[in-house]
């Protein structure tokens, strides 16, 4: 086993201790899918698309759930993607100043297509054991069940 068990840990702060993990992975991929959404919408520089990460999960960095989107985050990811040519940055002058603006590449608008197909098929499938699964786990805060 990898990960040995901390007997120390109360039940809540071990919980809490992989959740904090667990959040960060989710957070980590979904912020991938997030700039191929923006910038399926239009081209942004790295500070723009940090502001919309900032401003998408704003209410999860209000309650602590998530922590800001960083220049020292956003950078890495945006450096990544390009190096997996999903997408493609273009030095560009705006107001006097030498900006990296970002845009899809047909790779890129690919995989979200592809992305998109596949949320939209999970979503839809009449399985009653996926359409519960959909139900507890977006169920709103007052305990009504409803996706």
């Amino acid at each position: 086993m990898s990960d040995e068990i901390d007997n120390d840990f109360s039940d809540t702060e071990y919980v809490n201790h992989i959740m904090n993990k667990e959040n960060k992975t989710i957070v980590n991929g979904f912020t991938h899918l997030l700039i191929l959404w923006f910038l399926s919408k239009e081209d942004l520089h790295g500070y723009a698309l940090m502001k919309r990460l900032n401003e998408f999960f704003s209410p999860q960095i209000e309650c602590g759930f998530v922590k800001k989107v960083s220049s020292s985050k956003i950078y890495p990811i945006l450096s990544g993607m390009e190096e997996y040519k999903i997408i493609e940055g273009e030095w560009k002058v705006q107001s006097s100043k030498n900006i990296k603006v970002y845009h899809l590449t047909n790779r890129g608008e690919l995989i979200l297509e592809d992305i998109s197909k596949k949320i939209q098929y999970v979503y839809s499938i009449k399985n009653p054991l996926w359409q519960e699964f959909f139900q507890d786990i977006f169920k709103g805060s007052n305990g009504n069940k409803g996706v």
